[in-house]
This record gives C-alpha cells, structure tokens and sequence, in this order.
C-alpha cells in the first residue's frame, strides 16, 4: 500500500477542474474497474463534478418525456438527450447516470481513499449533508453544516441562520438502511446574498 498526507480541507474557490456530465465522461447503470478513466488527477485536487439524473432517460427519450410536461425540446438540456441518444444502457442494469471514473495518481489497489465534498448545488438548491451511524446525530451534523452554509453565503449571523434553518430548510432522511445514515438539507439558493431582491422585498 501507499502512503499519502492527509489534506487540509480547501477554502471556498474555483475547483482546479471540471468533470462534465457528457457521453465520454458517463456510464449507465453500473461500476467496472475496466472502465478508462475520465479524469486523471493528483492527491488534494478539487474538482467540479457535474452530474445528470436519470429521471426522463429510463422510458422515452428526454425530449418526449419533458415534453408532457410543458418544456419544449430547446429548454431540455443538451448533455441529457446526448447521453439518451450515446451512452449504453443494457436491459437488467441499475438506472442511474455515474460521472467518471476519476484516477487518483499515486493511489494503488488497497488504499483508502478520502473523499471530501465541498459544495453540493443545482440551479435552485444548495444540499447539506449529515452523516453518521445514529440518525439523530446525522440529523446534527446537517443543520450544523446548513448554518455554516447561510453564515457563507448569505452573510447570516448564527442565530439568523438558525431561524432560517427551521422555518425554510427541508431537512429528509435519504439512507436509513444501511450502517451509516444520511439526512440532507434543501436550502434554497434564493435565501442567499446572490439574491438580493428577496431581501429586500423582506
């Protein structure tokens, strides 16, 4: 096994890269170490990791499925009906869309590897993340990071983002089956500084 530093953790900036969610940067519905890499990267580099959901690929293409609900085909994002119309998807396989793999340079068969999210974020949404072998203290660890969170961006006190966390932050248990469990955050982008017009109307 190798041997590597731990990493200090990174201050709010621009990733050193962005990984795409485009037909070469995806695989449908598995893992395989047999995949090429779609990125290669160093020991404490940030990366930009976009992603595409599944929803609207699985039964027709993007396109049509969008469709029924009012989006015309030009407001349907490009990578998905790419990804529709390139990318395999053997019958029998999982269903979601998976950005990479990445190669970590220096790292070899046995290590552990440590994987830190900076920012997790849609158009509409920043996410928080708690996670721990009791839900209760997972529970914890996203409203700690969800305060952080609008301290940062939206330039909160802490006990305005307290406020802000239990009257307008969904707070859902997304894995209470497994050893460890996870409870993420919906907190809307519009609370934030880069949103100045809600506050004033406030």
């Amino acid at each position: 096994m190798s041997s590597a530093l731990a990493q200090s953790v990174p201050a709010p900036s621009k990733p050193d890269l962005t990984l795409g969610s485009r037909p070469e940067t995806v695989i449908w519905g598995y893992f395989s170490a047999r995949v090429p890499p779609a990125l290669r990267i160093k020991s404490g580099t940030t990366v930009r990791i976009d992603t595409m959901s599944h929803q609207g690929l699985l039964r027709d293409d993007p396109v049509a499925f969008f469709g029924t609900a009012g989006i015309r085909p030009d407001e349907v994002l490009q990578d998905a009906k790419d990804i529709y119309a390139k990318v395999p998807h053997p019958k029998g396989l999982g269903v979601h869309v998976l950005t990479g793999p990445i190669f970590i340079e220096g790292a070899a068969p046995g290590d552990m590897l440590e994987v830190r999210v900076v920012d997790l974020e849609d158009a509409a949404n920043y996410y928080t993340l708690g996670l721990d072998l009791d839900l209760n203290t997972a529970m914890k660890t996203a409203v700690r990071e969800t305060v952080e969170l609008l301290q940062e961006k939206a330039g909160l006190t802490a006990a305005e983002a307290y406020a802000i966390a239990s009257m307008g932050v969904d707070f859902k248990v997304a894995e209470a089956v497994d050893s460890v469990q996870l409870i993420y955050g919906t907190v809307p982008k519009k609370f934030c500084k880069e949103k100045p017009a809600y506050w004033v109307d406030k």
